[in-house]
C-alpha cells in the first residue's frame, strides 16, 4: 500500500497557498487498507499514519516512527450484523468481536520504512453478513469506522472444471474422460466459464500447475506456475456467466517462459506435470473503485482524489471483503504427455506418460 500520492497530494495542495503554517494543529488521519478474504485463515490489516514535514518527506517515509502507530496503540476490532441485528463474528467459538493484534514484518526496499506494522487475526470469518470495522486510537480516543459486506466463494457447478470429482482420483481404465482436465491441443482455443459470485463486482482467474522435479535416489522437489487472467468485471458476463478464453500453446508459452529462468537442481533426472489447480477471487465494486482511484495517472496533472470508504472519510484508505475458491483437478494423460512434445517445453526435459496395461509408466519424451 503506497502513501507517496498522499505526502506529494499534500505539498501540492499547500504550495498553492501564499501563507503556509506548517506547524498548524495535527489533525489525525490514518491510511487504512483492510481486505479480508472469508476463505482465508489469516487476516491481514495495515494501518499508517499520514503526515506533513518541513524537511524531505522522502526521508521521512523512511523513518519507522513516522509511517507506523506505536506497538498497542490501536485497537482494531470487527463486529458482525445479519438483518440489522448483531450476530457472532467468527465461526470458531462463535465470539461476538474479531480482535486484531499487531505485529512487525518486513518489507522489500521502496519508498517507505521497511519496517511495517501489521494487525492480524486467526479467526474463521462468515462468508455472509455485514462487518463493522472500527479502529481505536486509545491515546488520542479517535475512531475510525467502516462497513463492508462479506462475500461466499464460487459454488461447485456442473460444468468442468468446477466440479467434481476433484485431485486426486484413484486410475481406473473406465474413469470417464470428463474427470480429468485435458488442454493438450496446442490450436484449440479453450474456454473456461464460471459463475459470477453473489455481490462480487469482478472477478480474476489463475490456473496453477504443479510439477515435480525428479532426482537421482528417488527424491521429487515439487514447484508450480502461475498462469493468470485479468480481472473482469460485470460488463463482461454473457449469459450470466464469466468466461476466460486462450489457446493451448498460450499456456505451453507460458510454462515455457518460466523455465528458462528455473534452474534444475543437482542430480535432476526429469520433470512432470501431476495436478492443475484453478482459483476464482471475486471482489465487490469497493475494491474496483479503490483500484481505479489508486492507479497511477496518465496525465500531466498529478494531483488525484483520495479513496476512502470510512465514516466522514475520517480515515483514507479501504474496508471490504474479497473471497476465493480453490479447487484442484486431475491432469489427462495426454495433457501430460504434451509437455514433453511441446516446442515451447519439450526442452526442458518432461516426462511423457505412456499407459502399459493397467499399470502407469513415465519415459522422457523429445523435442520433435
Amino acid at each position: 500500500m503506497k502513501k507517496t500520492g498522499i505526502i506529494c497530494l499534500l505539498i501540492l495542495m499547500f504550495s498553492c497557498k501564499n501563507k503556509l503554517d506548517i506547524n498548524a494543529e495535527y489533525k489525525e488521519i490514518p491510511s487504512i487498507y483492510a481486505v479480508l478474504c472469508p476463505q482465508e485463515n489469516l487476516h491481514m490489516i495495515r494501518v499508517n499514519k499520514t503526515f506533513l514535514s518541513e524537511d524531505n518527506a522522502n526521508q521521512y517515509a523512511q523513518v519507522t516512527d513516522s509511517v507506523n502507530y506505536p506497538a498497542g496503540e490501536l485497537e482494531i476490532r470487527l463486529t458482525r450484523f445479519v438483518n440489522g441485528n448483531p450476530a457472532p463474528a467468527t465461526m470458531n467459538g462463535n465470539k461476538p468481536v474479531a480482535v486484531f493484534h499487531d505485529s512487525v514484518i518486513q518489507t522489500l526496499p521502496g519508498a517507505f520504512s521497511t519496517q511495517q506494522r501489521i494487525y492480524v487475526n486467526y479467526d474463521k470469518l462468515f462468508p455472509n453478513g455485514l462487518y463493522v470495522l472500527t479502529v481505536k486510537n486509545l491515546r488520542t480516543g479517535n475512531v475510525f469506522t467502516a462497513k463492508a459486506n462479506s462475500l461466499d466463494s464460487m459454488p461447485l457447478g456442473a460444468a468442468q472444471p468446477f466440479a467434481n470429482p476433484l485431485y486426486p482420483v484413484p486410475y481406473h481404465p473406465n474413469n470417464p474422460p470428463y474427470f480429468y482436465i485435458d488442454y493438450s491441443n496446442p490450436n484449440v482455443f479453450y474456454s473456461i466459464v464460471e459463475s459470477p459470485v453473489n455481490g462480487a463486482y469482478f472477478q480474476d482467474l489463475r490456473i496453477r500447475m504443479h510439477y515435480y522435479d525428479s532426482l537421482s535416489g528417488g527424491n521429487k522437489i515439487f514447484k508450480s506456475f502461475d498462469f493468470t487472467f485479468s480481472y473482469l468485471n460485470k460488463n463482461n458476463i454473457s449469459d450470466g456467466k464469466y468466461k476466460f478464453s486462450f489457446y493451448g500453446q498460450t499456456l505451453y508459452d507460458a510454462v515455457g517462459n518460466h523455465l528458462k529462468n528455473v534452474q534444475n537442481p543437482p542430480g535432476f533426472l526429469g520433470r512432470r506435470m501431476y495436478k492443475i489447480d484453478f482459483l476464482v477471487t471475486a471482489a465487490p465494486i469497493e475494491l474496483y473503485d479503490y483500484l481505479q482511484f489508486s492507479a497511477p495517472s496518465l496525465t500531466f496533472s498529478q494531483e488525484k482524489i483520495l479513496y476512502s470508504n470510512f465514516e466522514g472519510r475520517k480515515a483514507l484508505g479501504i474496508f471490504t471483503f474479497r473471497s476465493r475458491c480453490h479447487i484442484s483437478k486431475e491432469m489427462a494423460n495426454s495433457f501430460v504427455t504434451q509437455f514433453a512434445l511441446n516446442k515451447a517445453t519439450c526442452a526442458y526435459n518432461f516426462y511423457k506418460f505412456i499407459p502399459q496395461g493397467q499399470g502407469q509408466a513415465l519415459q522422457l519424451g523429445t523435442c520433435p
